[in-house]
C-alpha cells in the first residue's frame, strides 16, 4: 500500500513538472509575439512581473529605468554593444584591447550542430550558444556526457530569437554560433562594472 501511494505520488509530480515546463514553453512563445510587436509593452510587462513595480521609460529615474531606456533606444544600433553581447565577437574586442591573454581556451567555432566533431572533444569541456544567455552545457567527463540531449538542446537554441525572449533587441542581431571553450575548473570570480556617463 505505501510503495503504490509512493509511486502515485512521483507519477503525480511527474505530471506536475511536465504541465510547468509546457506553462513555460507557452509563457515563452506569447513573450517573443509582444516582444516582436512592441518591444516597449513586452519590457513594461516583465519589468512589472519580475519587480513588481511599474518601469519608467518616458523620463527614466532609476538605475533599473536608465538601463532598460537604454536597452530599448539605444543598445539595438550600437556596433560596439552589439559586438560585446556576442560571445564570439567580444574575444576579437578584448584582443584589440591588449586583453588576449585573459580570455579562456577557445577550441572551435561552428554555425550548427551538425559541423560539430563530438570524437575530437576534449575530455572536459563547455558549450554555448553566442547569441544569448544561459545558453551552456556543461561536459566535466566526455565518457558519460549526454550528446543526445545536447543536440536537442544546441539545435532549439541556435533556432530562437533570445533578442525576442529577453526583450533586448541587440542580441537578435548577433549573428549566431555554438563555440566550445575549455572547462574551468578553479572557482571562478564574477566582477561587475556599471559604467554611467563614463562615470562609475
Amino acid at each position: 500500500m505505501i510503495l503504490k501511494i509512493k509511486y502515485t505520488q512521483e507519477i503525480y509530480l511527474e505530471g506536475i513538472k511536465e504541465l510547468m515546463n509546457k506553462m513555460k514553453n507557452i509563457i515563452r512563445i506569447l513573450r517573443k509575439c509582444v516582444s516582436r510587436i512592441s518591444p516597449v509593452f513586452s519590457n513594461k510587462i516583465m519589468y512589472r512581473v519580475r519587480m513588481h513595480k511599474k518601469l519608467n521609460i518616458k523620463n527614466p529615474k532609476t538605475f533599473n529605468d536608465k538601463i532598460n531606456w537604454l536597452k530599448l533606444n539605444n543598445y539595438q544600433n550600437n556596433e560596439l554593444v552589439i559586438k560585446c553581447t556576442d560571445k564570439y565577437l567580444v574575444r576579437e574586442y578584448i584582443r584589440e584591447k591588449g586583453y588576449d591573454y585573459l580570455l579562456n581556451d577557445l577550441y572551435f567555432s561552428c554555425n550548427s550542430v551538425d559541423e560539430i566533431k563530438w570524437e575530437n572533444l576534449p575530455q572536459k569541456f563547455v558549450l554555448k550558444c553566442n547569441h544569448g544567455a544561459g545558453y551552456n552545457i556543461l561536459c566535466n567527463d566526455k565518457n558519460v556526457f549526454d550528446y543526445k540531449a545536447a543536440k536537442v538542446k544546441l539545435n532549439r537554441w541556435i533556432n530562437e530569437d533570445f533578442g525576442l525572449v529577453s526583450v533586448e533587441p541587440h542580441y537578435s542581431k548577433i549573428k549566431r554560433k555554438i563555440i566550445c571553450e575549455k572547462f574551468l575548473e578553479d572557482e571562478i570570480k564574477d566582477y561587475k562594472f556599471f559604467v554611467l556617463m563614463g562615470n562609475h
